[in-house]
């Protein structure tokens, strides 16, 4: 079960803070009604009827039905130039074949086949973070099954799919036993693809069960200092004062 304080009412990114360097993505979910916002950005994302807010132990989050529900950035193209990744993900899966199989809490391309993601193993019900380039193979990182229905703080980090780190990740601060690992053979290339989370950007299968009360991304990889601190904190990036809770 992720522990960590409560994430500020209005969050003001600190781009003074080391941590800040590289964030291409922020949406910390604390509106409490209407569409979220991507801070970095200002651009503001739309929901349809399978999203709906919720309180949860750290404030305001986003929840979804499994089924419709779906949040879509529809220009986010400046997040798939990456040559490294990383991604931190607040999250509470309930039902792991939601959708059919591999319900996708996020997903970023244009079609089935070039993407990354970040999912649910239906048969394990263990996160995998993965992507792949059409006519390219996959990279991947899935680990060990775990308990549904608590809520996860998860970092990534991936090299763009070339060798090297390849696909990493921690669930609260912990990288798993991974059950399933690739490294691909070629880098994302910058695309003007939509960002879906709770779903795929092509459909309403494979969509997501459960609530996210977070979701960024960087363009370069985390220091293993870095994810410890956002383990233990994921709102030290914003600006003080912190006492404006929700």
């Amino acid at each position: 079960m992720a522990t960590f304080p409560l994430k500020p009412r209005i969050p003001v990114i600190n781009w003074s803070h080391p941590l800040a360097k590289g964030l291409v993505f922020d949406m910390p979910a604390t509106e409490g009604g209407g569409s979220p916002i991507d801070i970095v950005t200002k651009l503001r994302g739309s929901n349809n009827s399978g999203v709906s807010w919720i309180k949860s132990p750290f404030g305001n989050a986003l929840s979804y039905d499994g089924s419709t529900g779906k949040t879509t950035f529809t220009t986010i193209g400046s997040q798939n130039s990456l040559s490294q990744l990383s991604l931190q993900i607040i999250s509470y899966p309930i039902n792991k074949t939601s959708g059919g199989t591999f319900p996708r809490l996020f997903h970023k391309g244009p079609d089935a086949r070039g993407y990354w993601d970040f999912s649910l193993d239906n048969g394990i019900a263990g996160f995998i973070w993965q992507g792949e380039c059409t006519g390219n193979s996959a990279g991947q990182s899935g680990n060990v099954s775990l308990t549904l229905s608590s809520w996860y703080n998860t970092i990534c980090i991936s090299d763009g799919l070339t060798t090297g780190t390849g696909w990493r990740h921690w669930n609260n601060g912990i990288e798993p036993i991974y059950n399933a690992a690739a490294v691909g053979t070629a880098p994302r290339l910058a695309d003007s693809s939509a960002l879906a989370i709770g779903g795929r950007t092509t459909d309403t299968t494979r969509a997501f069960t459960g609530y996210i009360a977070l979701i960024r991304f960087w363009n370069r990889i985390l220091s293993p200092q870095e994810i410890k601190q956002l383990s233990v904190n994921p709102w030290i990036i914003y600006r003080k004062p912190m006492q404006d809770l929700t």
